[in-house]
């Protein structure tokens, strides 16, 4: 059990709106424009910022066992439900294409083969195995987002282990050695899934230990003194999405800079629980999964009306809205479903 912070799911609640509606938005349809498309990459930091926040105010612990089985039934599974529905739909795609591709093409032209390229046609084995594996979902729209699952699976299974070194601990050694640890691993290998791992370990710490633990006046030190750093580094803005994959240490500094200034400002407002805040803090990681179902339905529309619009920060506000939009929708769909299986798989 924890005790509720209703501000902090209104943040997580904002933050899935964030990476969904304006992150994936920026990157997926190409509106990446500098440096817009840099000042906006904190989103992955700042929510294993929160879920470290809210480790910390859980009042009882759960052994490693139970961990892991409750990440198998709250992230896994979800994930297997999700891949069903969408090797269906591509099932479906592929025998649309079969009888109705031609007046597809006329449609949508060149833009057509985004959805062409969605079928079943060609799968292997080893697709089905990257499903198995919550690698990937071969051939699928828009996928770019599942790379997620895997570090977030690490550090929520393994995090009681960090737990009880960390009350062994004084804490802000403790950062320093994730940190100094992260940047070594840097130096050594790009392996995405360690970097990935121990990148965002930083930030999922950093949540547990200074949650609420730390002055305002500290936190703003911290990021300014990083902004000198991440100036001192470059000496320009660079495209952040360069040191993203695998994250790196410039990638490292400009996160601190952003998740200290975000940290000091919610410090100083209180947001309403609106019933929006609510589904979304529920249904986060559903939409999460979901969201490329929810990118193909508006693509067609943004090719052939969107993508008129004259204005490109017009297009991007139109497509996020109706992305905000029908994520909610589905959910109304896709929720109920998960949760009516995950009811009759107990374990």
């Amino acid at each position: 059990m924890m005790d509720r912070d209703i501000q902090l799911d209104i943040y997580r609640a904002l933050t899935m709106m964030y990476i969904i509606c304006v992150i994936h938005v920026t990157y997926w349809i190409g509106f990446t424009y500098e440096p817009f498309a840099s000042i906006i990459l904190f989103e992955m930091s700042l929510i294993f910022f929160i879920s470290g926040a809210a480790l910390s105010l859980r009042t009882t612990e759960r052994g490693m066992w139970a961990t892991f089985l409750n990440r198998l039934k709250r992230v896994v599974l979800p994930f297997y439900i999700y891949a069903a529905v969408v090797v269906c739909f591509m099932g479906l795609l592929t025998l649309a294409w079969r009888f109705f591709g031609s007046s597809i093409d006329s449609l949508l032209g060149e833009k057509a083969a985004t959805l062409k390229e969605s079928t079943l046609t060609g799968y292997s084995w080893n697709d089905v195995l990257k499903i198995l594996t919550c690698k990937n979902i071969p051939k699928a729209p828009f996928c770019y987002h599942l790379w997620f699952i895997w570090p977030y699976l690490i550090l929520s299974c393994t995090f009681g282990f960090q737990v009880q070194l960390m009350r062994k601990t004084n804490r802000w050694l403790y950062v320093v050695l994730c940190i100094a640890i992260f940047l070594l691993t840097q130096s050594l290998t790009r392996h995405m899934l360690l970097r990935e791992v121990l990148f965002y370990n930083i930030f999922m710490v950093a949540g547990y230990l200074f949650y609420k633990k730390i002055r305002t006046k500290t936190v703003l030190i911290i990021g300014a003194i990083a902004l000198v750093i991440l100036i001192l580094l470059k000496g320009r803005f660079v495209p952040m999405q360069q040191h993203k994959f695998p994250p790196d240490y410039v990638f490292l500094v400009f996160n601190v800079v952003a998740i200290c200034f975000l940290y000091a400002l919610s410090q100083h407002i209180t947001l309403p629980n609106w019933k929006i805040f609510q589904i979304w803090n529920t249904r986060g990681y559903t939409m999460y999964i979901y969201q490329n179902m929810v990118f193909l339905m508006i693509y067609p529309v943004h090719m052939v009306l969107i993508s008129k619009i004259p204005f490109a920060p017009g297009q991007f506000v139109v497509f996020s809205i109706l992305l905000f939009f029908f994520s909610t929708w589905l959910s109304y769909l896709t929720f109920p479903l998960e949760q009516y299986v995950m009811r009759k798989i107990r374990f």
